[in-house]
């Protein structure tokens, strides 16, 4: 046996440890950049927005409701039942999974 051979089988042995050490910290970190799932309640939020301004007694008053969307109510109401009627894509349908969509609101 000469150095020779000890030398190769040192560099073999740290290829192997570089292979395992990245191979580990792929696995590891495949795990931390899976999407971060965000619960953002919008069923919550369209009822909290029909209950603000939509409701037959809303919890706005008229001015409120003119100030934000910049328009009467009725208007705002008749403009919606018309694109409604015109477009199929703003009725309120399920999705793929069965859940409800979101109000054409």
């Amino acid at each position: 046996m000469n150095d020779s051979d000890f030398s190769d089988s040192d560099d073999e042995l740290e290829i192997f440890q570089a292979v395992a050490t990245y191979e580990s910290e792929r696995d590891s970190s495949s795990s931390r950049n899976r999407p971060t799932v965000i619960n953002r309640n919008t069923f919550g939020a369209q009822n909290r927005l029909f209950d603000d301004y939509f409701a037959e007694s809303p919890v706005f008053p008229p001015h409120y409701f003119r100030r934000r969307f910049r328009m009467s109510r009725s208007l705002f109401l008749r403009i919606h039942d018309a694109v409604k009627a015109q477009e199929p894509y703003f009725i309120q349908k399920r999705n793929a999974a069965g859940k409800l969509g979101l109000s054409s609101l």
